[in-house]
């Protein structure tokens, strides 16, 4: 796992900025999409408490996707122009950051459909991430905004996405921080069970697992998809759970379970996935 060297981002920025029209480096965006960028916000002045994650997730087509939390939504970029995937509506305008003003839609009902207005290009925000020199600031000026929840001001840096934003809450403004952008692996989606690729859990995936623990066989591709328990730990305990969940009414394996793609919810010291029987076209969407 590498972070970015956040203070080498602005300079480059800085330097990309100076640049003459007909150079070839592109503009920097505000938004880069590329998989396996990571995001982590924590609650300013309040580290250990609310933390939000944003993750690029492979593409689709010429969608990126990106997983809010524990939601993906499907977005489309060009340039500095960014559109958002949402249900019964298609790609619809996210964010105009070459714009002075835009009408904003989100997936946060709080936000959505309200206008959004470029106020500054080059504020200061200091977070747990870094010092960032060259930040736009947006401020929502139209369209209300929730009694909780709804944001009120927000600041990007070129070429490393969200820095900060304030929302309001009953108890009062709260700012979010950025506190890590890194470039990790793209986390890898997986039933929980199933382990020879046949997109299901049946007998033969406990079979697998018996064959590689006592046996000799082949390590599954997907230790965590064969972690039936999710006790952290491929041992006995995991085919003897599959046997019981398919055989005898035990409980069914814990998420992402076994019926449908998601990712591991808990840490664990197993190591990545190597490949999985989930496509990425199956990763759920936010609907």
């Amino acid at each position: 796992m590498r972070a970015f060297p956040i203070a080498a981002v602005s300079l480059l920025t800085l330097y990309a900025g100076s640049l003459g029209a007909d150079s070839i480096v592109p503009p920097p965006r505000y938004f880069p999409l590329d998989p396996g960028n990571h995001w982590v916000y924590v609650e300013e002045g309040r580290p250990e408490g609310d933390r939000r994650e944003v993750t690029v997730l492979n593409p689709q087509g010429d969608l990126a996707r990106v997983e809010f939390g524990n939601e993906v939504f499907s977005l489309f970029e060009v340039g500095n122009e960014v559109d958002i995937e949402l249900s019964g509506e298609g790609l619809v305008l996210y964010y105009r950051f070459d714009e002075e003003t835009f009408i904003h839609r989100d997936f946060v009902d709080c936000d959505n459909g309200r206008k959004m207005t470029i106020v500054s290009r080059d504020d200061v925000v200091e977070t747990p991430a870094g010092l960032f020199l060259n930040c736009l600031r947006i401020e929502y000026t139209e369209g209300g905004i929730c009694a909780d929840s709804g944001t009120a001001t927000e600041w990007w840096e070129p070429e490393v996405g969200k820095v900060k934003w304030v929302e309001d809450s009953f108890g009062g403004p709260r700012a979010y921080v950025l506190s890590v952008f890194e470039k990790t692996e793209v986390p890898v989606y997986f039933r929980r069970g199933e382990v020879d690729g046949n997109s299901a859990l049946d007998l033969t995936d406990a079979v697998a697992v018996l064959g590689w623990l006592f046996l000799g066989e082949k390590e599954p591709d997907c230790l965590d998809a064969a972690d039936v328990n999710d006790d952290g730990a491929v041992d006995l305990s995991d085919p003897v759970n599959s046997l019981n969940y398919l055989f005898l009414g035990g409980e069914q394996p814990p998420a992402p379970g076994p019926s449908q793609c998601g990712k591991d919810t808990t840490a664990d010291a197993l190591p990545a996935c190597r490949q999985s029987e989930c496509k990425d076209e199956e990763v759920p969407l936010a609907q």
